[in-house]
């Protein structure tokens, strides 16, 4: 698909159905559903003008959800379930729904690839008002999507890792990262990585719409960081002419690093539960940009890209970043050709009993999520010191 395989530093990421029963009257099928609100049709034999009779019978209550949602009628149709579906897409757009199918729903907002790449050229801070609801804000949504990151911090922790090491490969995501003079060195991705890591634990778990909460004021710092780091490179003494430096693409393939791989990828996280599951129609970012820019990788970015995971390490003892690599590039339908040690086959062989096994029981989910609490106190509370034991393994590495 993509030039198959991953290098680790070279850049090569090598209901049940209804009974159609024959009508003699003038209709040439009539249908009889099971159960639901029967409706039986019954041939009026001598009847002069041979209509159909209707003996109403006592409907069944309709299922509901626990959050509320009335279940689809036994008697539909796979015919009919599928046109349902069809006709929901087509009506999203008049507003949102409130059943519990999934959290993420499918939008009519969907983006072609040329829409995406016509974000190349428009500069990343629309302007608008932080403090202004999108059109389409479903408060309803937006807490149950709340709730999930609270009760799977661990799965969401490693997506926005593992999303992060992918979107670096990619030039226009790591120029501004090196041109900040923050990512040289591993003491500094640490800070870096560690900051990021509490601005969005911030923004889960606060409210981004009050001007004066913790999270809304995160938001704006980052904004303004953004907006700092973009016009340095604007003004520096060689810019490339015409480029447009954290466009709208950048953001896109930047959510991505957050979001991409809990909407695409649930059952590799854990699960995720059911209702977070999004029909996802043409995932564009992950086969166009995303998975491109792997296979593809510069050396420079091949090395951003571990130093990240090499940086965060000393808070998650067991990553490795082939162990960690070899297993998602296993999901996403690439192959990982480069050689991994003992240690890397721990740490993969731990990430797959993690994700595939212990996540799915409550227990081993609260547990996780408690020990990379701990992980976020410790690194913060400890931070100079474990700086300094990056600084360390730094130097050993340059001794030949």
């Amino acid at each position: 698909m993509y030039g198959r395989g991953i290098d680790s530093c070279a850049g090569t990421l090598r209901h049940r159905t209804c009974r159609m029963a024959p009508d003699a009257g003038a209709r040439p099928y009539s249908t009889q559903c099971t159960t639901g609100a029967v409706r039986e049709d019954v041939t009026a034999l001598g009847a002069p003008d041979n209509r159909t009779a209707v003996r109403p019978q006592r409907a069944l209550p309709p299922r509901h959800c626990k959050c509320g949602g009335q279940a689809q009628p036994c008697g539909t149709s796979g015919a009919s379930r599928r046109a349902q579906l069809r006709q929901e897409e087509g009506d999203e757009a008049k507003g949102p729904r409130r059943d519990c199918s999934s959290v993420f729903a499918p939008s009519s907002r969907s983006l072609s690839m040329e829409q995406l790449r016509s974000g190349e050229n428009v500069d990343g801070d629309c302007g608008h008002s932080a403090a202004d609801r999108p059109d389409w804000f479903d408060a309803h949504k937006f807490d149950r999507a709340k709730q999930i990151f609270r009760e799977h911090l661990f799965s969401f922790f490693f997506a926005h890792l593992v999303g992060l090491a992918m979107v670096v490969t990619r030039p226009s995501i790591l120029e501004p990262l090196v041109s900040t003079g923050r990512s040289s060195t591993l003491s500094a991705l640490y800070r870096r990585y560690l900051s990021t890591l509490r601005h969005v634990k911030c923004w889960y778990e606060g409210d981004i719409w009050s001007p004066d909460d913790a999270a809304a004021l995160s938001i704006a710092r980052v904004r303004q960081m953004h907006r700092e780091v973009s016009g340095q490179l604007r003004n520096r003494r060689c810019p490339v002419t015409g480029a447009t430096y954290l466009s709208q693409l950048d953001m896109a393939v930047t959510q991505f690093a957050f979001v991409g791989l809990v909407v695409l990828h649930p059952r590799q996280l854990g699960p995720l539960p059911q209702r977070v599951r999004a029909r996802v129609r043409s995932p564009l970012l992950e086969e166009k940009l995303v998975k491109p820019g792997l296979v593809k990788a510069s050396p420079e970015a091949s090395a951003m890209s571990k130093d990240i995971i090499s940086a965060v390490r000393v808070l998650v003892i067991f990553l490795s970043y082939e162990g960690m690599m070899a297993y998602w590039a296993r999901q996403v339908g690439l192959d990982f050709n480069a050689a991994l040690s003992l240690y890397d086959w721990w740490s993969y062989c731990l990430i797959w009993l993690t994700f595939n096994l212990l996540l799915r029981y409550r227990t081993f989910r609260n547990m996780f999520n408690w020990l990379l609490r701990v992980a976020i106190r410790r690194g913060t509370k400890w931070g100079g010191y474990l700086q300094k034991q990056l600084e360390a393994q730094e130097l050993h590495a340059r001794v030949p």
